[in-house]
């Protein structure tokens, strides 16, 4: 019996090793496979066979009886793996900023860049320069109509590619179509498909546990999907005894090992400071919560609505900025242009424009007049087409019309003077009501207000590629951790390869000691 049971060792030593190796070619196999876990072998002891007073006077002594495979381990920590995706959640989050504010940034640099908005201020304001030293002079008013047209298209570029930005993330108000193809209602449909994914691989893996135990490859799978759903909302994650997973956000049951409970939506919002409204429903349709945008704190589908709402930063605060500074202008170039003023002298002066080599009163504002009159904004900003057909509508002079006096009630001299023209030259110097986004006037030039706007915005990004910088680094600290954890190490698989191709030869030497013996004692005895 002791023969064949060294047999026996022998032989399950031989399969042990085999598996052994097995194991690790399937590690090194998958080195590159994304998600895959390394895999172990957890080997344990048999219980050992009474030996009794015939073979030992220490009476019923227990002989080891080998080992055998008792399960083959995934290297994994659930405890990293959680702090894992917490953080991610609050990278993708940042991440996601970062690539609005990169946009931002790009769309700024037209402002302060060559040929930018401000290049075109001081181009704007050089031509009424020259104006106001020459009234009369066609080219200087040409120059003044292309310069006043420059400016609005640079206000129309730089506000269609943020509202065009705007659109992508959220869609436009009121269309539909537009909001069902939005970056925000896109990502809520990927993240009801990876729950409904989640708990099909829950599914399996309560089935393939209670029949022979749990299954590496869809264990592998189901934590895979566990990270991507991470970096797109913040999730509480727990375990079942079974391997399953539970998804929580906040106090909401969303996935139950194999069960969806919940699922997402995406209503479109009345304004753009909320343009998303993210909602969950129950499995059989009906609304569990209409609102749940406060429990979105992190992750990409969070970020993806911070871009659009009248936040810190975002596409909507900057558009804001640029709709203000454009109404400023355009308002006050055209009260100019065509509002009777009081001079220094006390008396009332009548912006003159020219016709047929005469003054009349200016009736054509230099900007297109919207209606209603007060939305001039950044997008649809534009130069009067009268002015642009007839620069001789530009009011360059004024005069006081004496009311009591017989039309035209003015002196034909005045047709050189710049009275209209230095009045505009000192708008670049005003302190303009310009409003900021609670209402209150803040009296700055363009100039400062452009500068500010450009600094603060600059700032802003600054900060945010910071915070993106620290996140990333510490996910990549916490990335490392978990790859050294799980991550197939080629240096450690030729060690395991090593080490088991020892004990399989070892293991092939007893079972060739064993097998001379049995011979041997087969020959003495015949």
């Amino acid at each position: 019996m002791t023969i064949g049971s060294s047999f026996s060792i022998a032989q399950q030593a031989l399969q042990n090793s085999q598996y052994a190796l097995n194991i690790v070619s399937n590690n090194i196999a998958n080195m590159n496979t994304e998600g895959y876990s390394k895999q172990s072998a957890v080997f344990t002891a048999l219980h050992g066979y009474s030996c009794y007073n015939w073979c030992s006077s220490g009476n019923n002594l227990k002989l080891g009886h080998g080992a055998e495979l008792s399960s083959i381990s995934r290297n994994r920590d659930q405890a990293l793996d959680n702090y894992y995706r917490d953080q991610s959640a609050d990278a993708s989050f940042y991440n996601q900023i970062g690539s609005m504010a990169s946009n931002i940034g790009n769309i700024m640099n037209e402002i302060s860049g060559e040929g930018g908005l401000q290049s075109a201020f001081s181009e704007f304001f050089s031509v009424v320069a020259k104006l106001n030293g020459d009234p009369t002079n066609n080219a200087y008013r040409i120059s003044f109509a292309q310069e006043a047209q420059d400016i609005a298209n640079q206000f129309n570029q730089m506000a269609n590619q943020l509202i065009n930005a705007r659109n992508e993330s959220v869609g436009e108000l009121g269309d539909l179509n537009s909001f069902q193809n939005s970056k925000a209602y896109l990502q809520m449909e990927e993240l009801n498909k990876k729950f409904e994914q989640l708990a099909e691989i829950n599914g399996q893996i309560a089935k393939s546990s209670s029949q022979t135990g749990s299954n590496a490859s869809l264990l592998d799978q189901k934590d895979l999907l566990l990270d991507e759903i991470s970096s797109i909302i913040p999730v509480t994650i727990t375990q079942n005894e079974n391997g399953t997973s539970n998804i929580y956000l906040g106090n909401i049951n969303i996935i139950q090992g194999g069960d969806m409970k919940m699922r997402f939506t995406a209503t479109q919002g009345t304004s753009y400071d909320e343009p998303v409204i993210f909602g969950i429903e129950n499995a059989d349709g009906s609304v569990f919560d209409s609102n749940i945008n406060d429990l979105l704190t992190s992750g990409s589908l969070a970020a993806v609505g911070e871009t659009s709402e009248n936040g810190t930063l975002s596409y909507t605060s900057v558009l804001n900025d640029l709709n203000t500074l454009a109404r400023a202008f355009a308002e006050a170039v055209n009260e100019i242009q065509t509002q009777t003023f009081t001079g220094e002298d006390g008396l009332e002066y009548t912006p003159m424009a020219l016709q047929d080599g005469k003054l009349v009163p200016a009736t054509e504002p230099i900007f297109e007049i919207p209606t209603p009159p007060d939305t001039f904004d950044a997008a649809n900003i534009k130069v009067n087409q009268a002015i642009l057909d007839n620069p001789a509508n530009i009011a360059a002079a004024a005069v006081n019309i004496d009311p009591n006096a017989a039309p035209p009630g003015y002196d034909e001299a005045g047709i050189g003077n710049n009275l209209n023209s230095q009045r505009l030259l000192d708008l670049q110097s005003q302190k303009l009501d310009l409003l900021d986004k609670a209402g209150t006037g803040i009296g700055a030039t363009l100039e400062d207000f452009l500068g500010s706007m450009i600094t603060d915005i600059g700032t802003k990004i600054s900060d945010i590629n910071d915070k993106i910088a620290a996140q990333d680094d510490v996910v990549s600290q916490i990335e490392a951790q978990r790859s050294s954890l799980f991550g197939v190490n080629l240096d450690e698989e030729l060690a395991d390869l090593i080490k088991y191709q020892r004990a399989y030869e070892a293991a092939a030497r007893v079972f060739n000691v064993a097998s001379q013996v049995m011979q041997m004692m087969t020959t003495l005895g015949q």
